[in-house]
Formats: C-alpha cells, structure tokens, sequence
C-alpha cells in the first residue's frame, strides 16, 4: 500500500513538472519573440540615427529637413489654400524619430 501512495506521489509529481517546463517552455518562447522585435526595432532607429547623422553637415540635406518642418526661405512667399487641411504636412516623408 505505501508503494502504491508514493507511485501515485510521484506520478502527480512528475505531471506538475511536466506541466511546469511546458509553462516555461512557452513564456521563453513568448519573450523571445518580443525581444527579437523590439532589437529589430532597436536596429531600424539605430540605422535612421546613423543616416541623420551622416547628413547633418550636407546644406542641402538641413534646408530639406527645414522645409519639412514648414519653414521658408527668404524671399518665398507662402501661399496657403483657403480650404487646406491644418496639420497635415505633406512636404516630406514621415519618419520615426527614436
């Protein structure tokens, strides 16, 4: 009798740690998979800052980014639609500044 208690112990046992590296196994999986996308992320903004960088002496490339943020050399003049969307700005492309 004190055999069969302590087998069935041991089988009750050996499902919880089955159950528990199962568990594990999972949530592992799980947080691997978001640290992957968030260095994949991590890559994108460290590429976006190395490409600002390498153009921020290059005239050309600031007075592009200058007239991305809405301003105005001198001598233009800025002509504006009565009926023009406000704050949308369709002077450049977005991107996501880390």
């Amino acid at each position: 009798m004190l055999a069969c208690l302590l087998a069935g112990l041991g089988s009750v046992q050996m499902t919880f740690l089955i159950g528990n590296s199962l568990y594990r196994s999972y949530t592992w999986t799980t947080e691997h998979h978001q640290i992957d996308a968030e260095l994949r992320s991590l890559n994108v903004d460290l590429r976006v800052l190395r490409e600002t960088q390498a153009r921020a002496d290059d005239p050309d490339a600031l007075r592009a980014q200058a007239r991305c943020l809405g301003f105005v050399g001198k001598g233009e003049t800025v002509v504006v639609a009565e009926n023009a969307p406000s704050g949308i700005n369709d002077n450049c492309d977005a991107v996501r500044m880390p």
